[in-house]
């Protein structure tokens, strides 16, 4: 049993149902973009809740410590003394302008007091007026004041919450790293917020083969940022038919090409200022391409492609001139003169230039004929050489030849004389065997004979 899951969406108005529509929805359409929040628990129960954490929370300790300093320095302002002068009771003049003088201190005057006694001119007043001098705020205070700052900064991180170029942040991606290398507090809520675009964009998704149906053209923005228009559900084109939670979207701090563009224009520029022939090649045809490349003005696309036309013309026009500069030096009398003089002094070095060849080609000549008669010599050297080495070689033979036969002349004697040696012994062998059997003849008849 297949079971079907819809959202739907009701109207109601106190405990009445006024509508009910199925959505086609897949996701909640509501997405709550969660900054940064953790899950509590409250007692000892197992009741839960969700406590939104404040951007500043982890800061209220620092900003108390600066609360306080800074109310001990309005403090110490509000009882400072208004009083600047300290005189003593008998260096008060009696006249009414030198009393005036310093009872109002706002005008500009010259304050004058008594330095002997009225009673007593021979008696001097001791220090009859000395500056008032105000117990200073203690050092720590004030440096505990302005350090507060700082540790406020370091704590929740020192990014700017609209981050421009002059500060280096030329995309997404260099923002989320900045907070990184800056502190972790702002980074929760960078994660939720792109958690939160990463669900809306699952719930976009989930929609478009619900509502881009059959051949369509819509319009996309590619990762330059550029914005173009894309057909679908076409062969041969992307075909938006798939099911439900089919595809998931994931939202990255990705990279901001138009600021990255503004970056390179400017190091261009500068790196044109810097060096003279970079900015010659920058000015030139293909130098100038590169350099459009990089504009993100209005219309920076139809000027790319009016670049090429531009250096087209700019040829077509130095072709010419250098043509019609041709033509003109060709018509003039004292050109067509000096044209033959070149073709004059051509002509000698054509001559000179092939004389210098036939003689270095005599002189190879020369070179190949002594090198052969050289080999001939050489030959004939190794022929007479060969000759009596074959000489050297048939004497040798016949002398091997000579021994040789001396040798078999000597077996064959040997075996003649080894040969009547044995029959020598062959023969005496035989009269001995001849002896015995006549002996053995004889010796039988005589026993034959004595027995009858």
């Amino acid at each position: 049993m297949t079971t079907l899951e819809f959202i739907v969406n009701y109207k109601l108005i106190e405990d009445q149902v006024l509508s009910y529509e199925e959505t086609d929805y897949t996701y909640l359409p509501h997405v709550f973009f969660d900054g940064n929040s953790e899950i509590l628990t409250q007692g000892e129960s197992n009741c839960t809740y969700q406590f939104c954490v404040p951007y500043y929370y982890h800061a209220r300790g620092a900003q108390d410590l600066m609360n306080y300093s800074g109310m001990a320095v309005a403090n110490n302002i509000e009882n400072l003394s208004m009083s600047k002068w300290i005189i003593k009771k008998e260096a008060i003049p009696q006249e009414p302008d030198y009393i005036e003088a310093i009872t109002d201190p706002q005008r500009a005057n010259t304050i004058v007091v008594n330095a002997y006694s009225e009673n007593n001119p021979d008696k001097p007043i001791p220090d009859p007026i000395s500056v008032v001098q105000h117990a200073p705020l203690p050092p720590d205070v004030g440096a505990t004041f302005n350090g507060s700052v700082g540790l406020i900064q370091a704590i929740l991180g020192s990014m700017a919450s609209n981050p421009s170029n002059d500060q280096n942040y030329i995309s997404g991606k260099a923002i989320v790293e900045s907070l990184s290398a800056d502190n972790a507090a702002a980074m929760p809520f960078v994660s939720g917020y792109l958690t939160g675009l990463t669900q809306m964009a699952n719930i976009h998704v989930d929609l478009m083969p619900k509502y881009i149906v059959g051949k369509r053209t819509i319009p996309i923005v590619q990762k330059n940022g550029e914005k173009i228009y894309q057909d679908v559900n076409i062969d041969g084109k992307p075909s938006l038919n798939y099911e439900e939670r089919a595809i998931k979207v994931n939202v990255e701090a990705g990279v901001n090409f138009q600021v990255q563009k503004n970056q390179a224009l400017q190091q261009i520029i500068g790196l044109m200022q810097a060096s003279p022939g970079f900015a010659e090649f920058m000015n030139s045809q293909d130098g100038l391409k590169i350099l459009v490349k990089n504009l993100t003005v209005y219309g920076a696309d139809e000027l790319q492609e009016a670049i090429p036309k531009w250096i087209q013309q700019q040829e077509q026009q130095k072709q010419q001139a250098m043509q019609m500069q041709q033509q003109a030096m060709q018509q003039d009398p004292r050109m067509i003169k000096a044209q033959a003089d070149v073709q004059k002094v051509k002509l000698e070095e054509h001559e000179l230039q092939m004389k210098e060849q036939q003689a270095e080609f005599d002189q190879q000549v020369k070179m190949a004929e002594l090198a052969l008669e050289q080999e001939k010599v050489q030959n004939e050297a190794i022929l007479v050489q060969h000759e009596a080495q074959q000489e050297e070689v048939n004497a040798a033979v016949q002398r091997e030849k000579a021994q040789a036969e001396i040798i078999s002349h000597s077996l064959d004697a040997a075996a003649k004389i080894a040969s009547i040696n044995h029959q020598k012994r062959m023969d005496e062998h035989e009269s001995v065997r001849k002896s015995v059997e006549l002996h053995h003849k004889i010796s039988n008849e005589k026993d034959k004979d004595d027995s009858q």
